[in-house]
């Protein structure tokens, strides 16, 4: 059931690495002043010095996936989840059901201050079930080579590692199929941001 009263419209938005789904999220939250829910964010957030999380995982993993300031050592975590899938799917259960009670209250705080649209920016929204928490779905796409171009210039990898990794994201056209509007990311910015313009979100 989403998160809302007759007023608030709760958006889930999504992409693929390298859609330019923050870009959309940025120009949505500068165009209409809506305020966004990033998951990603907060997953941060939870895992930071005084996090939720932290200490959770330092049960779990011990004090070596702390570095000498006392924070998590994410290089390792991610080399230990790269190693051992039992790694990640502990790290999951370990993360997630504090990271989406952060998530519902977030959005419920935005709700109770009459924000008439609340933009939840989530990565993983399908693969987490998500469309739960929502009242529409906006999934940015993108054309592959493009994204494959920011994928390289973003994080200063080899052009074939950043095709592995678009070939582990979720498929394009299953994300369409089940959205309720779709931005094309693949020109532009000046031509992305008079799309976003004429952006309405509507209750169903």
């Amino acid at each position: 059931m989403p998160l809302n009263n007759a007023k608030t419209i709760v958006v889930g938005l999504t992409g693929g690495i390298g859609s330019g789904k923050s870009t959309v999220s940025k120009m949505l939250h500068h165009r209409f002043h809506w305020p966004i829910v990033d998951a990603d964010e907060m997953a941060h957030q939870i895992t930071a010095p005084g996090g939720k999380a932290l200490p959770k995982l330092v049960e779990a993993f011990g004090q070596e996936v702390l570095t000498e300031a006392g924070e998590l050592n994410r290089g390792l975590l991610r080399q230990r989840m790269a190693e051992d899938a039992a790694v990640k799917k502990q790290l999951e259960a370990i993360q997630y059901p504090i990271l989406q009670q952060e998530i519902l209250d977030a959005i419920a705080a935005h709700r109770c201050q009459g924000a008439p649209v609340v933009i939840y920016d989530c990565p993983m929204f399908f693969q987490t079930h998500q469309e739960q928490y929502v009242d529409q779905i906006v999934v940015v796409v993108c054309r592959k080579t493009t994204r494959i171009d920011r994928i390289v210039a973003r994080d200063q990898i080899e052009r074939d590692l950043a095709c592995r990794m678009l070939d582990l994201q979720m498929d394009d056209q299953e994300m369409i199929r089940r959205a309720d509007l779709v931005i094309d990311n693949s020109r532009d910015a000046s031509i992305l941001e008079k799309n976003i313009m004429l952006i309405k979100f509507n209750k169903n």
